[in-house]
């Protein structure tokens, strides 16, 4: 992309290059619904570990037995999944990075024809 941008740089005008010379090749489905789903599914882990804490400090109603088992199992798989429990937890720093991990969720589902910031998980 840095390649591309000099071209237009150095260009008078974009009308100079054409749009293959100006951006690399598209995603293809597959690989945007592989992504989309790993975002997913990173931030509907972070969502339950926030939410067990809250339970734990009295701030969320509990749930059912059975809920929990339910999530914790699916909580699991998610781990099995992305190489484990460490894995997922560290995979964003900061405040930033999980801006960023829900900006790129978004950002996928709305090109794939969903509501702008949609980030229900």
């Amino acid at each position: 992309m840095k390649q591309n941008l000099k071209k237009l740089e150095k260009s008078n005008t974009s009308d100079e290059l054409s749009d293959e010379e100006l951006f690399d090749e598209q995603r293809s489905f597959l690989e945007i619904q592989e992504k989309m789903d790993e975002f997913f599914d990173r931030i509907w882990y972070d969502r339950k570990i926030v939410m067990f804490a809250d339970i734990k400090e009295g701030l969320t109603e509990k749930l059912s037995p059975e809920m929990m088992r339910t999530i914790k199992k699916a909580m699991k798989c998610v781990e099995k999944k992305y190489g484990g429990k460490s894995a997922v937890l560290n995979y964003y720093k900061d405040d930033y990075d999980w801006g960023m991990l829900n900006g790129k969720l978004s950002a996928l589902r709305w090109v794939l024809g969903d509501e702008w910031d949609n980030l229900d998980t």
